[in-house]
């Protein structure tokens, strides 16, 4: 959404026709879209929707969410904040189920 509140509407079932995520499961696009912020859960300070994207494009389609975690961890300028990974599980699983 932008700042007057516009957004553009995401069919997950033509998710793959969009050239940007050809290659990405609903799982993969739910995790970036998480990254960047949610009504569950906050961005990470420094964590936008295109840094959020480049993560999950960076941790592929198996263990998305560790390996995007792991790319984290390793930059020492970010911090994440306590509980972030449990906190993360619970805003994944409210909005897949």
């Amino acid at each position: 959404m932008d700042n007057n509140g516009y957004g553009y509407e995401v069919d997950l079932k033509k998710l793959n026709k969009v050239k940007v995520f050809k290659d990405y499961t609903p799982e993969m696009f739910l995790i970036a879209c998480i990254f960047s912020g949610c009504d569950y859960l906050d961005n990470i300070k420094g964590i936008g929707f295109k840094k959020a994207f480049k993560l999950v494009d960076d941790g592929g389609k198996n263990d998305t969410f560790l390996e995007a975690m792991t790319i984290l961890w390793s930059d020492k300028k970010i911090e994440i904040p306590s509980k972030y990974e449990k906190h993360f599980m619970r805003a994944f699983l409210t909005f897949k189920f």
